[in-house]
């Protein structure tokens, strides 16, 4: 496979979509999957004081921690990154770097911004990881009420238009 026939910017997934401070993530490269040879991720730049971690997926699975790393990170054989018991000062940038196994022009990178969401109650944490069902969000009843509006303002015009102005002709 040559540079030409791989992507070399990729997505990355967060699991679970909202991470909450306390609580794990794993942030996870799209792009190839197999015969990875080395990957590495940096948090908040690029260059070696960014670094958290270089991998060596296959066949060692080796992590060789940077000057970025917390003791929380650690790394997935899917290049994936894993953070333990969130902070606020985890919110940032972050980018990872994948070379295949064999061919080092044949590299990928990711590029995410991660949020960690802060809350001190832990009811509220509870009802940010997991929806309740038969309850509506703030947001959707404002649009449910916005709508019900527009749609009264339009039959309302209807029934004029029908009342009055058919009526003229």
């Amino acid at each position: 496979m040559t540079l030409s026939q791989v992507d070399p910017k990729i997505n990355i997934t967060l699991k679970p979509q909202t991470p909450i401070a306390g609580a794990d993530v794993t942030l996870i490269p799209g792009g190839y999957v197999e015969d990875i040879g080395i990957c590495f991720w940096l948090r908040g730049g690029i260059g070696e004081r960014h670094r958290i971690f270089t991998y060596f997926p296959a066949p060692h699975l080796n992590q060789e921690e940077g000057p970025a790393y917390t003791g929380r990170e650690s790394a997935g054989r899917d290049c994936s990154l894993h953070i333990r018991n969130l902070t606020a000062e985890d919110t940032g940038n972050y980018t990872v770097f994948k070379n295949k196994l064999r061919g080092f022009d044949e590299h990928q990178e990711g590029n995410i911004y991660l949020v960690v969401l802060h809350t001190e109650d832990p009811r509220a944490r509870d009802s940010l990881a997991t929806p309740r069902p038969g309850r509506l969000s703030p947001n959707i009843i404002v649009a449910i009420i916005i709508g019900s509006v527009f749609g009264m303002a339009f039959l309302g015009g209807l029934l004029y238009f029908r009342l009055f102005c058919l009526s003229q002709v």
